[in-house]
């Protein structure tokens, strides 16, 4: 989403600026996916950066494969330790977001009464 960064969760109040608010329309299986720096700052053993890059590559081709949510994080949170050598150096908490809309638990009935007709 467009803007620009504010400060971390819970020290916002020492800041007089409030973060700007965004609005998006969720479909069925969009998700979002919020990280910190400590993501995209983390260092290899050699001194390389993971990086927006990497990061975006590696989420376009857990979707292209279809891996679902639950399996997409744990494989990222394994990728980002695996280019640190297993050594966590930041923060790196993380969540993928999926939206699944609330399902009525009556909505095949008003399939099934539109077939009947």
């Amino acid at each position: 989403m467009p803007g620009p960064t504010a400060l971390p969760l819970g020290i916002g109040h020492l800041s007089s600026r409030r973060p700007d608010v965004h609005e998006e329309d969720l479909h069925a299986g969009d998700r979002i996916l919020a990280y910190p720096d400590g993501i995209t700052d983390a260092r290899s053993p050699d001194g390389q950066r993971f990086g927006v890059d990497r990061l975006v590559d590696f989420v376009n081709r857990a979707l292209n494969d279809q891996l679902p949510t639950p399996e997409t994080m744990r494989r990222l949170v394994r990728a980002v330790m695996a280019h640190q050598g297993d050594e966590l150096q930041d923060d790196a908490t993380a969540m993928f977001l999926e939206w699944r809309p609330p399902r009525s638990p009556l909505a095949h009935l008003s399939a099934l009464a539109a077939a009947g007709q």
